[in-house]
């Protein structure tokens, strides 16, 4: 709790100190674009923390019941890192200007489009697993899986299946590799579904995150920070392309694998 507070304490720090020039970067001759960097650092600092205290590894947060990395969970937690950290820098620096409605900042529907078909996939993709369990049989090449993985992941445990669905024996047994790996028969070999989505995602944060920065970026009369009121929008056919990516990663997920 006493973590959770300082962490909290130093993201309104670094927000509000120098604020009217840009927040604490500015001090350093950098503009707010970067105060709003230190932020995600500083969000992403919290989140390690709790991974940590749950999972005993700072990248806990990212590791499911299965004792792997999700790839559901990776996308989720970055867009909500880029969203918050940018409405977090955006309301303060509105405050520190004087801006009459610091907290009225419009959010494109396609942004939060976005954020609903990761938030879709991270509560879709564990039902379909678990209908698995339920449904399906233990995997036929469970013993090549294991022989494969703990020479691949350097790990001494035993992996296990519930149903047709791979587990790993502890959260410390996760590998960021898990990412782009099957979930059942093909544990061992690369999801292609998985690829391609992940490839969109990180093509998708890197672009929306470079048009925020430039948003940030933006400066008003002597220089002074312009209040931000509005998110920069995303292209529908982007948001088409990812809605896609997800179709076919859970469509994948849903198919027994030979």
């Amino acid at each position: 709790m006493v973590v959770t507070l300082l962490a909290l304490t130093a993201l309104v720090a670094v927000n509000l100190v120098n604020g009217k020039a840009g927040g604490i970067a500015a001090y350093g001759g950098f503009g707010r674009p970067v105060t709003w960097l230190v932020t995600l650092v500083l969000f992403a600092a919290l989140l390690a923390a709790a991974g940590f205290l749950i999972k005993k590894r700072v990248d806990g947060i990212f590791i499911d019941e299965r004792n792997r990395i999700s790839l559901s969970r990776v996308q989720l937690v970055l867009w909500t890192l880029l969203l918050v950290g940018a409405l977090f820098t955006a309301a303060l620096s509105n405050f520190s200007i004087g801006w009459p409605t610091p907290l009225q900042i419009t959010v494109p529907p396609s942004v939060w489009a976005l954020l609903g078909i990761g938030s879709f996939s991270f509560v879709a993709a564990p039902a379909i697993l678990n209908r698995l369990k339920a449904q399906g049989a233990p995997p036929t090449r469970l013993a090549t899986i294991e022989a494969r993985l703990r020479a691949a992941d350097r790990f001494t445990g035993s992996v296990t299946a519930t149903g047709p669905v791979v587990e790993k024996p502890t959260p410390q047994d996760a590998r960021w590799a898990d990412v782009i790996r099957g979930d059942t028969n093909d544990a061992d070999y690369v999801d292609v579904a998985k690829v391609q989505q992940l490839a969109f995602t990180v093509l998708l944060i890197v672009v929306y995150g470079a048009a925020l920065f430039a948003a940030l970026a933006a400066v008003g009369a002597g220089g002074v920070p312009k209040e931000l009121t509005e998110f920069p929008a995303v292209d529908g056919g982007f948001v088409s392309l990812l809605g896609l990516s997800h179709a076919a990663y859970l469509a994948s997920k849903a198919v027994p694998k030979p």
